[in-house]
């Protein structure tokens, strides 16, 4: 298991500073620090992690060379870096985008068609349902069938003319109230 990092510690009173408080503030790696560290005084008594005074700590800071300027930009890159990983696992979490993926005129049209044919099926699946639950199917052949006759027969052929018996039934079918398209089923 490992140890928790500890960058300063208070003792007596007074702040001590460790190697890793060195790496973590002046972006370098942690055996860097304890190498700009290694030939300055430490507390005797703490031979690990070793605690250092602010004084040594500043000499080790001036062996470093890294300007202020430096530091901030260092530091926000970093800074940008982790928000940049925080998104990434947000997204990898989700699963999702977090920005709107641009649909094509193709995709909206698709979407449109598919929503028009949910709105024109659904009340038919549904009553469709509805019948076989009460022990019925209605006979949707037979009611196109019909449909088209009689459209045709009203449009196309003349008053006049007299209609076959497969037509009368077929105006009977569609016009009467009670008609033959439900079928109790088995």
């Amino acid at each position: 298991m490992t140890r928790n990092r500890i960058h300063t510690k208070e003792i007596n009173g007074k702040t001590y500073y460790t190697s890793a408080y060195l790496a973590d503030e002046y972006f370098i790696a942690d055996r860097t620090a304890r190498k700009y560290l290694e030939d300055l005084p430490s507390l005797a008594d703490y031979p690990s992690p070793k605690f250092y005074t602010k004084e040594v700590m500043e000499q080790a800071i001036k062996k470093i060379g890294k300007s202020p300027e430096e530091l901030e930009r260092i530091r926000e890159q970093r800074r940008l870096s982790e928000a940049e990983s925080i998104e990434e696992k947000i997204r990898e979490q989700n699963h999702t985008p977090l920005t709107t993926p641009i649909i094509s005129k193709e995709e909206l049209s698709l979407n449109k068609a598919i929503k028009d044919n949910i709105d024109k099926l659904l009340p038919l699946k549904m009553f469709e349902q509805f019948l076989f639950a009460q022990g019925y199917t209605f006979d949707i052949e037979q009611f196109q069938n019909d449909v088209v006759t009689v459209t045709t027969h009203e449009n196309y052929i003349p008053e006049t003319e007299e209609r076959t018996p497969e037509i009368a039934k077929a105006f009977e079918r569609i016009y009467k109230p009670n008609s033959d398209y439900l079928k109790k089923f088995k």
